[in-house]
């Protein structure tokens, strides 16, 4: 995640569309299931992963300089 630091625009952009498409390569592979609303569930996971990945980003940097 290296390449993401102190891009906390794109971390969040990348989270916002990487998310979703995980999750619906997962469906479509019958590892996973969304339910009977896909539309609302990809959109609940990407307000998720779009607050998650500039946290994970910013979690990093403070490991990072932790050590």
């Amino acid at each position: 995640m290296s390449w993401l630091r102190n891009r906390y625009a794109l971390a969040a952009a990348a989270g916002a569309i990487g998310g979703p498409l995980a999750y619906l390569a997962g469906e479509r592979m019958g590892a996973a299931s969304l339910g009977p609303t896909q539309a609302a569930a990809l959109a609940a996971v990407a307000v998720e992963w779009t607050f998650a990945m500039p946290a994970l980003v910013w979690m990093e940097q403070r490991a990072r300089s932790a050590r």
